[in-house]
């Protein structure tokens, strides 16, 4: 998980989907090793945060979550690899019948290079909404 990731799509369980070709942007998120978490939409820093790791006691198991400082929690990770490292990150838990909620979402990234960016300050940040 840790190191730079481009956002490839997003599906909704309540149907429909995103891509950068239908949002006109992209996007790039980063896990670093020292718990950051960095935003990126077309390679422009939009924020900084922390992500962390959590678990909650459901009976009889144990589910792990990732979290972000941005308020995003990721249920259910995965990563497959064809050449290309993805990673799927699922903001629900499947219950064992195979349901999940309703306005859940699951996104798909491919792994990438690093940002190519300096560091932003939070004054770089607020000019880019004025």
């Amino acid at each position: 998980m840790i190191g730079t990731w481009e956002w490839i799509s997003t599906s909704y369980t309540a149907g429909g989907e995103d891509t950068p070709a239908t949002v006109s942007y992209t996007l790039q998120i980063s896990f670093n090793e020292d718990h950051t978490f960095l935003t990126y939409r077309d390679e422009v820093p939009q924020m900084s945060t922390y992500w962390a790791v959590g678990e909650v006691y459901a009976p009889p198991a144990f589910i792990q979550f990732t979290m972000t400082g941005e308020g995003d929690t990721w249920w259910d990770i995965d990563f497959s690899y064809d050449g290309t490292l993805y990673m799927t990150l699922r903001d629900y838990q499947a219950l064992p019948s195979g349901s999940v909620g309703p306005n859940t979402k699951t996104e798909l990234y491919r792994q990438r290079s690093p940002v190519a960016t300096e560091t932003f300050s939070w004054g770089d940040l607020k000019a880019g909404f004025r």
